[in-house]
């Protein structure tokens, strides 16, 4: 992936510095916004002779990366142990999973995000529970359930 984004360069000098397809003056912007005007990739490639198709690829890979690095995942999620985020414990709630440190049944979770709650919500409503537990519990359920589809 790292060699087609050197299709994508910047120079100040350049339409303001913002990111352009290397050797042009067609930013990156411009290609993604005609895109999702409804341009196919054969009718930029048409418009714009000095573009080839890997541009077209490149802008959308730089696109991706940007896209990743403005929200990247929470630094460890996936190497969360389940006893971090959740615990069941006869002498709390009398046994019902519940995050770790809080008397909140992870069901509640459950039930906020199948009503169509959002996670900001469930976390507006139950402060005790942080983000990397709510999120580390959904993690650990997925890979439960990709587990479950290999056996």
């Amino acid at each position: 992936m790292s060699d087609i984004l050197t299709r994508i360069t910047s120079n100040p000098g350049i339409r303001s510095g913002k990111p352009v397809v290397r050797g042009t003056r067609i930013t990156v912007l411009d290609v993604l916004e005609y895109m999702a005007g409804g341009m196919t990739q054969e009718e930029i490639l048409d418009d714009f002779p000095g573009l080839v198709a890997q541009d077209i690829r490149a802008v959308i890979a730089f696109a991706a990366e940007r896209e990743r690095s403005a929200f990247p995942k929470p630094a460890g999620i996936d190497q969360m142990r389940p006893d971090s985020v959740i615990v069941s414990d006869p002498e709390v709630m009398g046994g019902t999973p519940v995050f770790t440190g809080t008397r909140v049944p992870v069901e509640c979770l459950i039930h906020h995000l199948s009503a169509g709650d959002a996670l900001d919500d469930f976390l507006d409503g139950f402060p005790g529970v942080s983000r990397s537990q709510a999120e580390g519990f959904l993690r650990i359920a997925f890979n439960a359930a990709v587990a479950s589809l290999s056996r």
